[in-house]
């Protein structure tokens, strides 16, 4: 085979050779984000992060007919509400079964003193509908379905 033949194939295998080179990275580098992306899942699932403030104003604009004025005292205890609950979760996280008594008790006090704050906002037709509403999610949560912690 001449000289030129040779280069010929070597220069015509060179780009296969990378090509097989970079999808081989790929895969490596696809691969290896995988178990983070699981923990990153199974982590959502556990943690009780619940609804954005956005997300629940909708809701009790829906449910319970927020006034403007209303809308414009709840939204700032759900945005602090949402600032704790993210704090509490981030001390918990990574501590297991220890720390999930602590946790849960936690934000059952985080959730009272909202509630306790809400009470002089909205009337007593309106508290006792967002009170179904919160039994509705604890029901959610304890059933494993939407916007539950526990793994399905």
């Amino acid at each position: 085979m001449s000289k030129a033949a040779s280069l010929s194939i070597i220069s015509a295998s060179k780009p296969l050779w990378r090509s097989r080179l970079f999808a081989s990275i790929a895969c490596v580098l696809f691969m290896s984000t995988l178990p983070f992306s699981a923990l990153h899942a199974q982590n959502a699932r556990r943690m009780p992060e619940g609804k954005s403030p956005d997300q629940t104003i909708a809701e009790m604009k829906s449910r319970l007919g927020l006034t403007e004025d209303q809308e414009a005292q709840i939204r700032p205890i759900l945005e602090d509400e949402s600032v704790k609950r993210h704090a509490i979760i981030e001390r918990y996280q990574g501590q297991g079964r220890q720390g999930r008594s602590s946790l849960r008790n936690e934000l059952q006090q985080l959730r009272a003193s909202t509630e306790h704050r809400f009470e002089s906002i909205l009337t007593k037709a309106q508290m006792e509908e967002y009170r179904k509403m919160q039994e509705e999610a604890r029901q959610r949560m304890r059933q494993g379905g939407p916007g539950s912690t526990r793994p399905h």
